[in-house]
């Protein structure tokens, strides 16, 4: 489990910091607050592999979300992301816009705890702040994030968005499809503040 979060927080590093001395090289990434699995590569060669795999989409992406409200996604949502690199932004629109690109995110609820629900999603595309972005225009913005959430303060005692890529699965074709009888999963550090 890796978190690349805010290099002023204390306690936290950002992978490249992790890894700087070693010869690992980074597949893909986290959003800055965003905790999970990352899939890391010891040469160049299979990093460049698995690069490719991730765009075919033959690895499987999944998060775990905290959010605000109680929370009635159960399947596969399609809209469109703009993303204005100026501002570091993406908007979410149900019609396509110019330059927009086509998201699909599937959600689905596992437990609601008050005013607050807690519910798996499945990346179908892995666009710039996909699942915050198209939570927040679904109406259930991530707790903690305060870019694409709610202007209020949070009342848990932790720093990070209540996002975590907790599973990771592999429908490989080619030489590295002996990882596809494994399955990677972790448990979201920020479970515990939903469940007491």
């Amino acid at each position: 489990e890796c978190a690349t979060r805010d290099k002023s927080s204390e306690n936290t590093y950002s992978v490249e910091e992790l890894f700087e001395d070693t010869k690992i090289y980074i597949v893909h990434r986290l959003d800055r607050l965003t905790e999970g699995l990352l899939i890391l590569a010891k040469n160049k060669d299979v990093a460049k592999e698995l690069e490719e795999i991730f765009r075919t989409r033959q690895i499987s992406k999944y998060y775990m979300a905290g959010v605000n409200g109680n929370c009635t996604l159960n399947g596969i949502y399609t809209a469109f992301l703009y993303k204005d690199s100026n501002k570091a932004l993406v908007t979410v629109t149900d019609t396509p816009t110019p330059y927009s690109k086509e998201i699909i995110t599937e959600f689905n609820v596992i437990h609601w705890y008050c005013d607050y629900s807690l519910i798996d999603v499945k990346l179908h595309t892995g666009r710039t702040h996909q699942i915050r972005a198209h939570l927040k225009f679904l109406g259930y913005p991530i707790i903690n994030d305060s870019k694409y959430g709610q202007n209020q303060t949070s009342t848990f005692d932790y720093n990070g968005y209540f996002l975590t890529s907790y599973k990771l699965e592999f429908n490989i074709t080619g030489k590295l499809n002996y990882l596809n009888d494994k399955v990677f999963k972790i448990s979201p550090s920020w479970l515990k503040y939903l469940e007491n």
